[in-house]
């Protein structure tokens, strides 16, 4: 065998060979070491722009916290300057039933009830509530009459009668009616 140097043209050529072993020792260098650190830098720096939008993410949330917070607040202190009560259920209850009673029998319709706040005392609790009634004059008059003989405390507190059409009347009557306590 003869030596590399002694080949014809190896002098010739010696520049391109040694390019091409500088380049295959280049790629194999990039292909197994730089490579490997490329992709865990892309990693890392995947995950280091995944933290900041995370925290960019939860620092937002934190705004909407502490303005959700001022809003309960500001809620809270509404609550406490109405003092609103609502009533028992079974005193609500009983209050639908007797509408309900006091309207199948005397054919009176109910177009709406609105419940207000809940009075009580030590003794005795008054619900009161909006009345919005249609129907015939003795119909709703059977009505009222019903309510009153129901066997609660009822106080007709306001009644504004309006006359529409075909002698149907519409009504809008205040009404309490008081339980014990």
């Amino acid at each position: 065998m003869k030596p590399l140097l002694k080949y014809p043209g190896y002098q010739q050529r010696r520049f391109e060979i040694f390019t091409l072993l500088s380049f295959s020792a280049i790629l194999i260098l990039a292909l197994y070491v730089l490579e490997p650190l490329f992709s865990s830098t892309t990693e890392l720096f995947s995950t280091l722009l995944d933290r900041r939008q995370m925290i960019g993410e939860a620092q937002t949330f934190e705004g909407r916290v502490k303005r959700m917070e001022k809003e309960n607040e500001t809620i809270r202190a509404t609550l406490k300057d109405l003092k609103l009560t609502v009533a028992s259920d079974s005193r609500l209850s009983a209050i639908y039933a007797l509408l309900n009673q006091a309207a199948l029998e005397s054919g009176a319709d109910v177009a709406s009830v609105n419940m207000l706040p809940e009075n009580t005392t030590d003794n005795s609790a008054e619900i009161s509530f909006n009345l919005h009634l249609r129907g015939e004059f003795n119909r709703i008059g059977r009505f009222t009459h019903l309510m009153e003989n129901s066997g609660y405390i009822v106080r007709i507190r306001e009644m504004i009668l309006d006359h529409t059409q075909n002698r149907k009347i519409e009504a809008k009557l205040r009404v309490s009616i008081f339980f014990d306590n």
